[in-house]
């Protein structure tokens, strides 16, 4: 059986999204012949079923251009012409991606895949997916199944505002690939419910898993921290429309958590996160207790959220995702610190199976936490067959088993 899988995001991408593909690739490769299509990166992986094609024109250019520093510090992107244009462009930003895939498939692997599996987001690779699928079936005279997963969901998707038009252009491209794939997978139960409500048709041929995690649970031992000095660590973009991190700035601005408390923001870079930088710097106990750093490659992460005494989640606003780092947290049976935004049941269950902190985003109860962890008050134990469950051959049992059963 061979296989090819569609993902912009890829090692050595340092985002969750690229290890959830690696995951996925490793899992399938057991028993099938699997390649990758990814874009560019500044390294490569020695890998030979793993191929990198030019990023689009529009990403080409933007890449030219120097992120803004902040005490020698990169954290957010230079707000110029094409970073806005990106914004508008459909289905997203790179879209510019989608001729530079199809014609890397074309020049330099044109193989007679089984099946194609596209990963969103961005919703650029389903487009390229369904694509090179329609391709195979004509050249080489032969059916070629396609499976879409959605790590995030497309419709209702609210990062960017979009006109009438436009969401009703991305809906019509949508539905097309929906009613032409032949399995899709949501990465929660209740995206899984979401489509079904909104796209009746895909009700006998959607399912969802969990992006879990790629650490063998036998390796990973249980930290003890013993420290004065607590350590609060999170990773990724802070501030955007899906987070508000403020409530928890105004709660840990107090100068008793001065010396005792240590908040370390590992950013990705973001136009956004000047606010965030300004907040910081306008009070004097933030800027003794918060250190702003620059993202780190994946692995760096590993280790740092192996040595914190605790790893910072915000909610998102939609109920729909959860964030890829969580399964992370969990793999590595790490402490969990859960602020929640907007209550999502479905999240809030694995964390509660796992025995992690979870809290409201509200003041008073985010200082009660603190101050709990300050005093040694909060004994966490955690689930270690949480850990088990959310192994990556685990959460990708639904998905190979299909592919196994089908005989695609």
């Amino acid at each position: 059986m061979n296989i090819l899988i569609i993902s912009y995001a890829f090692p050595p991408d340092m985002n969750s999204q690229a290890q959830h593909v690696y995951g996925l690739y490793r899992t399938l490769s057991k028993f099938a012949n699997v390649d990758v299509l990814t874009s560019e990166k500044n390294n490569k992986i020695d890998d030979k079923n793993i191929f990198y094609s030019n990023l689009g024109k529009l990403h080409r250019i933007n890449n030219n251009t120097n992120a803004v520093k902040n005490d020698g510090i990169s954290v957010i992107k230079k707000n110029n012409k094409i970073y806005k244009l990106k914004s508008c462009l459909i289905p997203d930003s790179v879209i510019d991606w989608y001729k530079e895939a199809i014609n890397y498939y074309e020049k330099s692997i044109n193989k007679p895949y089984d099946l194609v599996i596209g990963i969103a987001t961005p919703y650029t690779d389903l487009l390229i997916a369904n694509k090179i699928s329609r391709k195979i079936k004509k050249s080489f005279k032969k059916e070629c199944k396609m499976i879409l997963v959605y790590a995030d969901p497309w419709y209702g998707e609210h990062s960017i505002r979009k006109s009438k038009l436009r969401k009703l252009v991305e809906i019509r491209m949508e539905t097309k690939i929906l009613k032409k794939a032949n399995k899709i997978y949501m990465v929660t139960n209740n995206a899984k419910k979401f489509y079904i409500n909104n796209y009746p048709f895909i009700k006998d041929k959607v399912d969802y898993y969990y992006l879990g995690h790629n650490f063998l649970p036998s390796e990973t031992k249980l930290i003890q921290h013993n420290n004065k000095v607590k350590t609060i660590n999170y990773y990724g973009t802070i501030q955007s429309v899906h987070r508000n991190p403020y409530i928890f700035f105004e709660a840990l601005d107090d100068s008793k958590y001065v010396g005792n408390l240590k908040v370390n923001l590992y950013l990705t870079q973001h136009i956004s996160h000047q606010k965030i930088i300004d907040k910081i710097n306008e009070s004097k106990n933030l800027k003794q207790i918060i250190s702003i750093k620059s993202a780190v490659p994946y692995k760096d992460m590993i280790k740092l959220a192996q040595k914190c005494d605790y790893n910072l989640i915000f909610g998102n606003s939609s109920n729909l995702q959860i964030p890829g780092k969580l399964f992370d947290y969990i793999g590595l049976k790490s402490n969990i610190i859960y602020i929640s935004n907007n209550q999502n049941s479905e999240i809030e269950q694995i964390l509660k199976n796992y025995n992690s902190i979870i809290v409201d985003n509200q003041k008073k109860e985010i200082k009660q936490m603190f101050d709990s962890i300050m005093e040694d008050k909060i004994s966490l134990s955690i689930n270690e067959n949480v850990c088990k469950e959310m192994y990556r051959d685990e959460c990708y049992k639904k998905i190979a088993n299909y592919i196994k059963n089908k005989n695609i």
